[in-house]
This record gives structure tokens, sequence and C-alpha cells, in this order.
């Protein structure tokens, strides 16, 4: 157990540097591993949005259930092989940028925000 949470943190990490970077990954396993962080990312941010009174409780459950259509398309899409399991993650990842969107518009100096 101890040797996958090794592995959950340093890939996080890993990721989070080439996100600042902006280096990205491009195969199919790389992309999923990214929209999960990138979901988690989001979900802390939403919650602090909320804490901090920028979004109310509506946005905030809107946010989260569109997080979570994300994070389950992902996972269908592991489920998947070829064309399709692409095609699903595509749609996954596009739902997931479209709840980072209303996000950083919200809070545009967020560092998950800022492009470097």
């Amino acid at each position: 157990m101890k040797a996958v949470a090794t592995v959950l943190i340093l890939s996080l990490l890993t990721l989070g540097a080439c996100a600042s970077l902006q280096v990205f990954p491009t195969d199919f396993n790389g992309r999923a591993a990214a929209g999960y962080a990138s979901i988690a990312v989001s979900h802390d941010m939403a919650a602090t949005l909320l804490d901090g009174r920028v979004i109310g409780s509506k946005d905030s459950a809107n946010i989260d259930k569109q997080l979570e259509v994300a994070r389950e398309g992902i996972d269908i899409a592991k489920t998947l092989t070829g064309s399709i399991a692409e095609d699903r993650l595509a749609l996954a990842l596009a739902s997931l940028d479209a709840a980072k969107v209303y996000l950083c518009g919200k809070q545009p100096t967020n560092p998950n925000c800022i492009k470097r």
C-alpha cells in the first residue's frame, strides 16, 4: 500500500512539474493521469472559491458534478480501446477544461490558471 501511495505522489508531482513547464503528456495513459490530477486541483480550487465566497453553493455543486462527469468519462475511456477510447478521453477532458475555464474566470490569478 505504501508503494502505491509513493508512486501516486511521485506521479502527481511529476505531472505538476510538467504542467508548470507547459509540457503535457501525449500518450493515452499520461493524458488520463493528467486529467485525474487536474480534477483534484479543480475540486480544491472550487472549495477555496466557495470558502472565500467567490462562488455560491449552487455553482460549487455544479462544478463538482461536472468534475465527477469528467472523472467518470476518464474511467470509462480507460476500459475502451482504440479510437473509441481516444474519443471518450477527449470528451472527458473537454468537460474538465470547461470547468477549469469557469473556475479560472473567477480567480484568474490562481497559479493553476496562469499561463506561463
